[in-house]
């Protein structure tokens, strides 16, 4: 009985911890769609209808992990992302600060509503990786 429990138990958590990751992935996947994918493009290669109109090249988002080595830089990718913090050699920037614009439509929330919004477009910007 007890091992049954048990199975029970562990099956419920992965079902929620699954459905977290999916519920994160469908938010990600919105917001770039959204408020992305204007400049960098359906598959994030920095051809999206927008690009033309900027004095910089967008950058290719499907290969940050190869640019860094294999290696998927997240808490770069989130601090880009957020953009509130200075990040050394980002002088011109022409990306929105997502942090400031997620701060003020969650009005009276948390920061970690911001962060959940953020973390997300990171996680599926993970995703578009080849």
């Amino acid at each position: 009985m007890k091992l049954l429990c048990l199975l029970v138990a562990v099956t419920a958590a992965f079902a929620l911890t699954d459905a977290g990751a999916q519920a994160g992935e469908s938010l990600g996947r919105t917001e770039y769609e959204t408020q992305c994918a204007t400049c960098h493009g359906a598959g994030g290669r920095g051809d999206g209808p927008q690009s033309r109109e900027l004095k910089l090249p967008i950058p290719d988002l499907g290969t940050l992990a190869q640019r860094h080595g294999g290696s998927f830089p997240t808490d770069q990718v989130r601090r880009v992302i957020d953009g509130r913090q200075d990040i050394k050699g980002h002088a011109g920037r022409q990306m929105p600060l997502w942090g400031q614009r997620y701060a003020r439509a969650e009005g009276a929330a948390s920061e970690a509503a911001v962060q959940q919004r953020v973390d997300a477009l990171t996680e599926y910007l993970r995703t578009l990786q080849r």
